[in-house]
């Protein structure tokens, strides 16, 4: 899409916001709502139907957590999808870890506690985020996080799936799934624990944010009560880790109230 295109009659293209794997990102003004929103270009695949894509996203819809985005809709013009979702200001770790920020301790279990009660809100909708990684997580100018990019989440009910491979975020059981079902269709996604999943990868996740460094299986244990639950959080076994984001959620605030 070009600077100046309506799409839909509603949403007026403004700027290229990023490219990847899942699609393109535009800022577009929504003409009615009078506001700013992302437009989410997706990729065609062979392996998700326009009608899984429309399932996602009204399952999406009913998200309703400050550290996530609103959805707003699911568009089909001229053969290609596309997804509208608030617009999120601010910028993203995979930015801020490239220059030379150096969060505080308390600052990053403040963000892993907003970013844990998301993942409470997805997982009570039986909806798995599948690729968190610093690049989706925004931090916006009021000093909160934002976790971004459903890209390829997992809602239940839904046969098959894209598979993220995020080096140094995703867990070992996606990495193994992800080696099996490369370039084909998904034949059972469910074999993996989702949650789990989603709990390592934002432990790896909050590990780079804090130690600047991306996870390494030879970790060496740190005495911090944050290292602890990122330890924990990225057992190798799924079943060592913490149950639920709930549990996980729990776990933090409880640091936090201290």
């Amino acid at each position: 899409m070009k600077k100046g295109q309506i799409l839909s009659d509603t949403y007026d293209i403004e700027l290229k916001l990023d490219a990847g794997g899942g699609g393109t990102v535009y800022k577009a003004w929504h003409k009615r709502l009078r506001k700013y929103v992302a437009i989410k270009e997706l990729k065609h695949t062979q392996f998700i139907s326009e009608e899984s894509r429309r399932n996602e996203v009204e399952a999406l819809k009913n998200l309703k957590n400050a550290h996530l985005p609103q959805i707003l809709d699911f568009l089909s013009e001229q053969e290609q999808s596309y997804t509208v979702m608030e617009f999120v200001e601010g910028v993203s770790f995979n930015k801020l870890l490239k220059g030379q920020n150096d969060f505080s301790q308390y600052r990053v279990i403040e963000w892993y506690g907003q970013l844990a009660s998301a993942l409470v809100e997805l997982h009570s909708h039986e909806i798995c985020h599948g690729d968190i990684k610093p690049a989706n997580v925004m931090l916006m100018p009021n000093g909160n996080v934002c976790l971004i990019d459903f890209n390829v989440a997992v809602v239940k009910g839904n046969d098959t799936r894209l598979i993220s491979r995020s080096q140094g975020y995703a867990s070992p059981e996606q990495c193994n799934l992800f080696e099996q079902y490369k370039n084909r269709d998904i034949q059972n996604y469910s074999n993996i624990d989702w949650k789990l999943s989603d709990i390592y990868s934002l432990g790896a996740t909050m590990h780079h944010i804090l130690t600047g460094k991306r996870l390494k299986n030879d970790k060496k244990a740190q005495s911090s009560p944050c290292f602890f639950i990122i330890e924990r959080s990225t057992h190798l076994n799924p079943n060592n880790r913490f149950a639920s984001a709930k549990a996980l959620s729990a776990t933090i605030q409880s640091l936090l109230s201290v």
